[in-house]
């Protein structure tokens, strides 16, 4: 059976309507204010953290002998193999 529509229903429905679309608009705009906080206290936490880091003593780093050992073994390698293999030419060519 259709629903009889007359003035007052309509003014039902339109207001319901409104009520419907005034609370999605309310928690869109909640949504953006919790965001914003949100942000706020990021920023805030990003200055405290880089305050902290910057007021932290500041700790001596010793080096890494193994590696620096390491890099000049490789150093040498990589420029003693010519000169070895000039060596033995030579060698090779006093024999004969």
């Amino acid at each position: 059976m259709p629903e009889q529509v007359n003035s007052k229903s309509l003014w039902l429905q339109r207001l319901e309507s409104l009520g419907e679309k005034a609370s999605a608009l309310e928690t869109v705009t909640s949504e953006i204010k919790s965001v914003t906080e949100n942000i706020g206290e990021i920023k805030k936490q990003s200055e405290d953290f880089i305050k902290t880091v910057s007021d932290s003593p500041k700790k001596s780093q010793t080096e890494n002998t193994a590696v620096k050992e390491d890099e000049k073994k490789q150093k040498y390698v990589s420029i003693f193999p010519a000169i070895t293999n000039k060596i033995t030419e030579a060698d090779k060519e006093a024999d004969e």
